[in-house]
């Protein structure tokens, strides 16, 4: 698989890990839950860990997958219903056959259902700039294991921490973003 050129080299996890609450401490100490994740060292690394697949670039390689998956059934159904409309065709003008012409009919109307709900799939479902799922799911676990609900600017605090350890020049989120992103990501999976 080729790198982009302005794609920046991830570190290993095991950087991230560090530096990720290396940059919460020095940063980010003043969140309402940080100071409970960083004293608790196994919360610490469940917490990295919950956040390493919202910056190492999983997202834009499976949108790359889906864009490709979308591409090859977009193709294929075009071609099958072509074909679906010259069989129907043949039994039409060809050979007289009622009942096929019935049965190709009915398989086209559903490939062209089909189709439908290939393009139905809106393009940016799960965020504007870029897939807020691992952090939907991040802020789930994350919940779980504090017993507390995450303040939308402690869940900012840390995501632009594991941006900073990751090396990655990212815009800040603010809480107010990260709220509304998934606010709009639960509406659209509910």
């Amino acid at each position: 698989m080729k790198k982009r050129a302005n794609s920046p080299v991830l570190p290993s996890f095991e950087k991230f890990r560090t530096d990720f609450l290396r940059v919460l401490k020095d940063h980010y100490a003043a969140e309402s839950l940080i100071p409970i994740i960083l004293k608790d060292k196994v919360l610490s690394k469940q917490c990295a860990a919950l956040l390493w697949p919202c910056v190492n670039n999983s997202s834009a390689h499976l949108a790359e997958i889906s864009k490709k998956w979308w591409a090859y059934w977009d193709s294929e159904l075009k071609v099958a219903i072509r074909g679906a409309k010259a069989l129907e065709n043949i039994y039409t003008k060809f050979d007289s056959k009622p009942r096929r012409v019935k049965f190709m009919n009915k398989l086209r109307w559903d490939l062209f259902v089909k189709q439908r709900k290939l393009i139905a799939l809106p393009s940016k479902a799960l965020g504007r700039d870029r897939d807020w799922t691992s952090v939907l799911r991040a802020k789930d676990n994350l919940e779980s294991l504090v017993c507390k609900p995450l303040p939308y600017p402690t869940l900012a605090a840390l995501l632009n921490a594991a941006y900073v350890a990751s090396g990655q020049k990212n815009k800040e989120h603010t809480a107010q973003a990260i709220r509304m992103a998934l606010t709009r990501l639960s509406r659209r999976l509910s």
